[in-house]
């Protein structure tokens, strides 16, 4: 059975992947792509690892980024498959026994801000709105203090599927907000990357331009119907100018309109 309540959850192994992309050239080409006010949990860790920074785990990953590969895919590779070194990184840099205890408080806090919030946002029972053949059984939602800084990373184990959050990016100097002091941004990431990953999941394909749009279209009604009107409306008129989507109200309403009576397949209201 699935379950209709986002989880909130600390995956201790995909911490321990963060943890080795902090040790690695990720975040120097993080700052490179966008410069950014780094979170203090990130910054504490990265000088923390300096020692292990020639480990092999850390080596294999700064060669997977130069070849081209993103850090979800490393993610998912390293909890479905198999990284080198990770096991000895884990052991010889003492994270469990002696950096995460220490540490406790902050992660904690960001848990407890991301449980309070979605007890009252009813997200997966309208993600599952959605009528689509792939739907995973449980959404899991992991808070994400170290790296990627900027990005979600999404991660599929098994019938479940995660989504590691940063906080909301800083602000100027200001170091990053904590995830309750702005909701709009937290749902609107969360169900925009949930929504993506299930478009996207679906055989036959939806083209990538169809994806990316009603992504857009079904986040601005999530945000309607979650928060209110005006955070909907917001998210509308930031995404349809930042991502060139000058058609997103039309298929907005279109799409308003079909999950009211699903009728036939999705896809017709993209025509």
């Amino acid at each position: 059975m699935s379950d209709e309540r986002m989880q909130i959850e600390l995956h201790e192994r995909a911490r321990l992947f963060t943890a080795v992309l902090a040790a690695s050239d990720w975040p120097d080409r993080e700052q490179a792509f966008a410069p950014h006010a780094v979170h203090a949990q990130a910054k504490r860790l990265r000088r923390y690892l300096q020692p292990w920074r020639d480990h092999t785990a850390v080596q294999e990953v700064n060669r997977a980024l130069a070849a081209g590969h993103s850090p979800s895919i490393l993610l998912q590779t390293a909890l479905t498959d198999f990284w080198p070194g990770l096991d000895e990184f884990a052991a010889q840099t003492n994270l469990a026994d002696e950096y995460w205890p220490a540490q406790a408080a902050s992660w904690d806090g960001a848990l407890a801000a991301l449980q309070e919030l979605f007890q009252e946002i009813r997200l997966v029972p309208f993600l599952r709105r959605l009528p689509l053949a792939i739907q995973p059984q449980r959404f899991v939602l992991m808070p994400n203090l170290l790296y990627p800084a900027l990005t979600p990373l999404p991660l599929e184990l098994g019938a479940d599927w995660y989504l590691l959050l940063p906080p909301p990016r800083a602000v100027g100097a200001s170091p990053p907000w904590s995830y309750d002091e702005d909701p709009g941004w937290v749902v609107g990431m969360v169900c925009a990357a949930f929504a993506h990953r299930l478009l996207g999941a679906q055989t036959p394909p939806f083209a990538d331009t169809a994806v990316r749009a009603l992504t857009h279209a079904f986040t601005t009604l999530c945000l309607e119907q979650e928060l209110d009107e005006m955070e909907g409306r917001a998210y509308l008129l930031r995404i349809k100018k930042a991502a060139g989507l000058p058609d997103l109200p039309a298929l907005t309403e279109r799409l308003r309109a079909f999950l009211e009576q699903p009728e036939g397949d999705l896809r017709r209201i993209l025509d």
